[in-house]
């Protein structure tokens, strides 16, 4: 019982004898029972026909399978935190689902503002909880974009004017912050019942040629990662407070990190190997699905099935429409 989920699943299929001494374990139940169990890595998660999702393992390429309740159907992921989904749908329906344990927590009756124009959402902690907070960022027009926020269990959604960021918001610290497209943050500051948004004048871009940022909490450090045009190298920062600036960061130690559009997940490493590393929701290899990620040790790209081998980038599979979530059965 000390084993993972994974490799638990592995043992039982290795042969008749070991499928024999290791039974058939119901994770939901344990974890409900308040018993620890041992840590899984963050997967890919994302929906490849109606009714089905797939998990992918990063370490293993390994990929899972859940039915979807109907209610889900042709619904889009937007925002992944503490094994729980953000998901909207084409029938005005936006609510916050446990791919694990297949519970759903809906949204206040007043529906997601500016929802075909949305670009990007965030929740504050477990939607169990009745302190969640949940922001958009919305696209009314095409030149004006709105930031608008809720609490679950509130009375709807208010609006805040808003300079455009293109990828997902982290709560650190008690406040949403949003990296720009020009490495700039902004920070939406909830204090006393009173909301403030503020774009900070530092820190300023920490570098010139980048295709994509993204910003994560690893560890409790603001971290932002920039991947340059093509694939060409990854660079990390941290953000110093005193005095406001980001300071590059050249190693990881053994903590990873997960990348994508909807959400970037950090945690320590769960297995040997998987440290010091930036994966990414891209695959290559035989398989199919081999996740690319960058290694800060070799400043190149590659997968656990290539090995040593370097993989180029841009000839690698993206995965659209993907989140990184970290499973959890409680």
């Amino acid at each position: 019982m000390r084993l993972t989920l994974v490799d638990y699943l592995h043992m039982r299929t290795t042969c008749t004898m070991f499928r024999s001494v290791s039974p058939p374990v119901d994770w939901k139940k344990k974890a409900l029972e308040g018993l620890e169990l041992p840590p899984l890595s963050q997967w890919l998660i994302f929906f490849e026909k109606d009714g089905v999702c797939s998990l992918v393992d990063p370490r293993h390429g390994d990929k899972y399978l859940i039915s979807l309740p109907p209610s889900l159907s042709n619904c889009g992921i937007y925002y992944s935190k503490n094994g729980w989904l953000l998901m909207s749908g084409n029938t005005n329906s936006t609510f916050l689902f446990n791919p694990f344990t297949r519970k759903i927590v809906p949204f206040p009756k007043d529906d997601i503002p500016y929802r075909f124009f949305t670009s990007n959402m965030g929740f504050s902690c477990y939607p169990t909880s009745s302190d969640c907070l949940v922001v958009v960022f919305g696209q009314k027009f095409y030149e004006k974009v709105n930031l608008s926020y809720t609490r679950l269990g509130g009375q709807g959604w208010t609006d805040v004017d808003f300079v455009f960021c293109e990828n997902s918001p982290v709560f650190y610290q008690g406040a949403f912050y949003c990296l720009g497209r020009g490495g700039n943050l902004g920070v939406l500051q909830f204090t006393a019942g009173e909301v403030t948004w503020r774009v900070l004048p530092k820190p300023t871009r920490p570098c010139c040629s980048y295709h994509q940022n993204f910003l994560v909490e690893c560890n409790g450090e603001l971290l932002s990662v920039f991947v340059g045009e093509f694939g060409k190298g990854v660079r990390i920062f941290k953000l110093n407070h005193f005095p406001m600036a980001w300071i590059e960061v050249e190693s990881l130690g053994h903590y990873m990190i997960h990348i994508s559009r909807s959400s970037s997940l950090a945690a320590m490493a769960t297995a040997p190997g998987m440290e010091n590393k930036i994966y990414f929701p891209r695959f290559c290899g035989q398989s199919g699905h081999s996740i690319v990620f960058y290694s800060l040790d070799t400043k190149k790209f590659h997968s656990f099935e290539s090995g040593d081998a370097d993989e180029d980038f841009y000839s690698t599979r993206a995965q659209l429409c993907s989140c990184w979530i970290e499973p959890t059965w409680c």
